[in-house]
């Protein structure tokens, strides 16, 4: 009995036999050959595939790894049609270009997952030169200079001078050779970068030589702790995402992230921007996983800000309490300006951060915030000032505000947004009124708020926004204060 091998390289490469006819059982080895520019990703027939029939928009979490063979025997005992499978290692989207030598994932994945995130991002403003390529084991950890462990190395020697090259050579055709430091620059970093290709480091960094001129590095592995080798499409898909995000950010600079009191924002932009676009490429909702994520974790739900889970599911609340308008994360102008808005005035971000721990989970393996998490007012504190005047010419008041104790004639005030604000009266003769501008008349007064303008009740007020308001008799012009929301 005899049988056919057809054996084929697909549209690129070669292979060692194109294959014959066989005696029943013979062994035939054959071998796909290097092409410059290209990948080989394995071999495929009819009844097994290699990686790269693993779909790119895949939700399965792992998928066994079966290591690619080549050369490989063929034993005959059946006709065998055989495709070696080859892809470019380079690609390009929009100011995106691509290298990858990975063998686990294909370029055209990669491209189709960058190509997802640039339809979300307006106005990019950088250039940005994509590297990825595969490691191997986990060997220990390792100081780089950056938190990258030590991997077994498989970049082969003239891979790690394709990276080199390619990296130069975007460089020099950036707008940084026209910087004095640039030849500096240029060779810290590149030194840099070698030495995390050839020490086999778990890169996953973005690297912002300036405003307009980005690289990732992402390093791809098929390690899974102690169990067997696997593939995980959506946690690479992620850290694409993530890698890429923080390349829109920008003003994801050394001086903005060093001096914002809330840096591992840029953290949590990138990782809501994962699960978001990761969740859309797979049909599946990212943010579940982002919760379950959050629920999962009992240092998340102590409190304590550990990764950039953590900030994401903070960015999540406010968007679902509609304090954060999604669409400004998703294309990455919630970062211009350094964050400015997000400190410790900011009410809203103070109160997420103090809910976010508050996820639940039904029966249904559904994850979602707690209806307090939803819900809850503000944590703001409460003041009391007695008000009373003996004159024309100011109110005396006596109390408390955010910076202390307060006594004296028309004193100025500073309250928190969600402060609860009890003005008690008792001041015959000059109404008292809480307005947006100073002046006479009843005019410009702060609305919702029961009794303004008494002259012997109590007004409560909370503050909702910022801003500058003023206390202020209305019949007199002189007895007036202002009121710093902050």
């Amino acid at each position: 009995i005899t049988y056919t091998l057809i054996v084929t390289a697909g549209e690129v490469g070669t292979v060692s036999s194109e294959g014959g006819t066989y005696d029943f059982g013979t062994e035939v080895t054959i071998t796909a050959d290097e092409v410059e520019g290209y990948t080989f990703m394995g071999w495929s027939n009819d009844d097994s595939q290699d990686s790269t029939s693993i779909t790119f928009n895949s939700s399965t979490e792992r998928i066994p790894y079966v290591e690619i063979q080549n050369p490989t025997i063929i034993t005959l005992n059946s006709d065998i049609s055989i495709t070696a499978n080859y892809e470019s290692e380079t690609a390009q989207s929009g100011r995106v270009e691509i290298l990858n030598l990975s063998s686990l994932y294909k370029t055209s994945d990669i491209k189709y997952w960058i190509d997802y995130g640039n339809t979300k991002v307006t106005n990019p403003t950088a250039d940005i030169l994509s590297i990825s390529y595969d490691i191997g084991d986990f060997v220990s950890e390792w100081d780089f200079g950056r938190p990258f462990n030590k991997f077994e190395l498989l970049l082969k020697p003239s891979q790690i001078e394709t990276i080199m090259t390619k990296i130069g050579l975007f460089l020099e055709n950036s707008n940084l050779i026209n910087q004095s430091n640039y030849q500096e620059i240029r060779n810290v970093e590149m030194a840099n970068i070698r030495n995390y290709l050839e020490g086999g480091a778990d890169s996953s960094t973005q690297i912002a030589f300036g405003p307009q001129t980005r690289i990732l590095l992402m390093a791809f592995s098929t390690s899974d702790g102690d169990g067997p080798p696997v593939i995980k499409i959506p946690g690479t898909r992620r850290f694409v995402l993530h890698e890429l995000y923080h390349s829109f950010q920008k003003n994801l600079l050394e001086q903005c992230v060093n001096e914002h009191p809330y840096s591992w924002l840029t953290e949590g932009g990138a990782r809501y921007f994962e699960a978001a676009n990761s969740g859309e490429i797979s049909n599946t909702d990212g943010f579940q996983w982002l919760l379950k994520e959050n629920y999962n974790n009992l240092a998340y739900r102590e409190g304590t800000f550990q990764s950039s889970t953590d900030a994401a599911v903070v960015l999540r609340l406010m968007v679902e309490r509609g304090w954060l308008d999604d669409s400004t994360i998703l294309d990455a102008s919630f970062f211009d300006g350094c964050m400015e808005d997000y400190n410790d005035s900011n009410e809203n971000f103070v109160q997420a951060m103090s809910l976010y721990t508050q996820v639940l989970k039904n029966s249904s393996d559904n994850y979602y915030f707690s209806s307090e998490a939803l819900s809850s007012t503000s944590n703001g504190a409460s003041f009391s000032l007695d008000v009373t005047a003996s004159n024309s010419s100011n109110y005396t008041l006596s109390g408390t505000d955010r910076n202390g104790n307060i006594s004296g004639s028309d004193p100025n005030l500073t309250f928190s947004v969600g402060d609860t604000i009890s003005f008690v009266v008792n001041a015959a003769g000059h109404p008292f009124y809480l307005k947006t501008t100073a002046g006479t008349g009843t005019g410009n007064t702060i609305s919702g708020i029961t009794n303004n303008g008494t002259t012997n009740q109590t007004i409560i007020w909370t503050p909702t926004s910022t801003g500058t308001y003023y206390y202020q008799c209305s019949l007199h012009g002189g007895m007036v204060g202002t009121i710093t929301v902050q």
